[in-house]
């Protein structure tokens, strides 16, 4: 399909004041967002084809499911990177000019106002730095955040279903010829999502690394615990989240499409894909929410404690799992009641997944206008979950480790500027015939390494379990 997905845009971007077109001599371009229902919702095999063509002609993607809702969001109409440092504030800032300029049919209105509008990506190392803080190690190949505003996105919620396209729009466009544009690109965008795609079974993986990687891990708890039992007072509340990286082979090439298909048959999660075209391609299924921006209601949860799920009963009597999940409890019931006022905690309760269960507390409270979504998330990341407490003894363990998009916030905001962001827990980031995979653990004072280097096992195990290689025709077909 030679459809042209992408509209001419800025392209990487990261001057706020400049980051849409505009013509000499004409006022800025407007964003037109045009909605086409479909009669139907695509299956899940629909959207994984077309972005396995997207992925195939190396052009970025980026996918979500979770239950019933799906988020296919093609193309890159637009797109900025930014530094890690402030990463938050300067997203926000692009985002909100962004919202100003959309225009939409009066019909539509209300259906584009709740569906996504941006992609945001954020690396571990994101935030706002203070000047007693050691920074963290930023990836060597991904931004420390993106912004991405998709050429266009297909979604299903149950039975209903879409397709927005997106393109920019100048005073001195004619609106007929904008029109019949756009509708030439619905009608082959849903040509291409018709195609099969294939769904191969998960390959042989070969480890790399393996044995090396799991001494090293234990020494780091080992010490770590030390530390904490030495420099610590007795009974302060400690926690710091070490993190491992496994590297895994395949005789062919990762499919991210079809990966994340697989990954979004797996239960209590959220599957995403983020592809950067040639650059590369993160997946995942998190369990794990950072904060959700619902109407009036701010929504966030506590997700720690991890045991295999024939162990759940073990799990919610266990004392050391019960005092890890009290910390990420306390810390992000903190950060919520400082922007919302009150808090509303529910009880603790066992998130059953594939293979493992883990302690999860849900958390909301009302919503305040000066707090986005953006500056929730900057105050919540990293929760101890993904980082630890205190603060100040925790940093300079983390600092150590370059996790890139590992652990950090990924979502989307729609043109209200609601949305929500997950945190990148058991991902894989895919490069040709090697993936890359990631795990953490909570370490306390009595963390046992060899149970801490087990868990971390079972996590990496959950996201290799669903890797994905191209089936060898499709291999042919993108090599031609």
């Amino acid at each position: 399909m030679n459809a042209p997905y992408d509209e001419p845009g800025p392209e990487r971007r990261s001057e706020p004041e400049r980051c849409w077109p505009q013509r000499a001599g004409e006022p800025e371009s407007w964003l037109r967002r045009a909605h086409h229902p479909l009669p139907e919702a695509p299956s899940a095999e629909a959207f994984a084809a077309l972005a396995a063509q997207l992925e195939g002609e190396g052009r970025p993607w980026i996918g979500w499911q979770e239950g019933q809702t799906r988020y296919l969001a093609g193309g890159s109409l637009a797109s900025w990177s930014f530094a890690p440092q402030g990463a938050f504030q300067e997203a926000a800032r692009v985002g909100s000019r962004i919202r100003e300029r959309v225009v939409v049919d009066p019909g539509p209105a209300a259906t584009l106002l709740q569906l996504p509008l941006l992609w945001h990506g954020f690396a571990f190392a994101a935030g706002p730095w203070s000047g007693d803080d050691p920074p963290l190690k930023p990836s060597e190949e991904w931004p420390g955040a993106e912004l991405r505003l998709p050429s266009w996105l297909l979604y299903a919620h149950g039975e209903q279903a879409g397709l927005v396209v997106h393109a920019w729009v100048g005073s001195g466009d004619d609106p007929a010829a904008v029109q019949t544009r756009l509708n030439e690109r619905v009608k082959s965008l849903l040509g291409a999502a018709q195609a099969p795609v294939p769904d191969p079974p998960a390959p042989q993986l070969r480890v790399l690394r393996g044995e090396a990687d799991a001494l090293e891990f234990q020494e780091r708890v080992a010490a770590l615990s030390a530390a904490m039992q030495r420099e610590l007072e007795p009974g302060q509340a400690a926690k710091v989240v070490l993190s491992r990286r496994a590297e895994v082979e395949s005789c062919g090439t990762f499919d991210a499409a079809a990966t994340w298909l697989a990954l979004g048959r797996q239960p209590g999660v959220r599957a995403f894909a983020w592809s950067r075209g040639q650059g590369g391609q993160l997946v995942g299924a998190s369990p794990e929410l950072l904060v959700a921006l619902r109407g009036d209601r701010v929504e966030s949860e506590a997700l720690a404690g991890t045991a295999p799920l024939d162990a759940a009963e073990w799990l919610a009597r266990d004392p050391k799992n019960a005092r890890e999940h009290a910390l990420v409890t306390q810390a992000v019931s903190e950060v919520l009641r400082e922007r919302c006022g009150e808090v509303q905690q529910g009880q603790v309760g066992l998130r059953a997944l594939r293979d493992l269960v883990h302690l999860q507390t849900p958390l909301s409270g009302p919503r305040r206008p000066e707090h986005d979504l953006l500056e929730l998330a900057s105050a919540l990341h990293p929760t101890p979950a993904l980082g630890g407490t205190p603060r100040a003894f925790a940093r300079p363990w983390l600092a150590g480790e370059e996790r890139g998009w590992f652990g950090a916030p990924l979502g989307y905001s729609d043109q209200a500027g609601g949305g929500e962001l997950l945190v990148t827990i058991r991902s894989a980031l895919l490069r040709g015939t090697r993936a890359e995979l990631f795990a953490g653990a909570g370490i306390l004072p009595e963390s046992d390494p060899v149970s801490e280097w087990r868990e971390t096992e079972l996590k990496l195990l959950a996201a290799a379990g669903a890797l994905r290689t191209r089936a060898p025709r499709a291999q042919e077909a993108v090599s031609e």
